[in-house]
């Protein structure tokens, strides 16, 4: 199965390198428990948590909701919707 990409970088068959490219500091990110579910023809919905430094170098945990689809045609995975929450 093809891994996600952001940037041209590939990120894995989930959410979690697409979240480490947004974190102040991508080194410290330590993701905990995905919940993955089916949430359609080859589309997924997944809800985690990322510890990670913020700005001042404080951990900190975070909540994040994203929704990933494999586009068969073009063989390869898409984000469809990205939430922190």
């Amino acid at each position: 199965m093809p891994a996600l990409s952001y940037g041209g970088r590939r990120t894995g068959h989930n959410p979690n390198g697409l979240v480490k490219a947004c974190l102040k500091s991508p080194c410290t990110g330590r993701f905990g428990h995905i919940s993955l579910e089916t949430a359609g023809d080859c589309v997924w919905s997944t809800r985690a948590h990322v510890d990670a430094q913020n700005g001042f170098g404080a951990m900190r945990r975070t909540r994040f909701n994203a929704t990933i689809k494999f586009d068969v045609g073009r063989q390869k995975w898409e984000l469809v919707s990205f939430r922190w929450s």
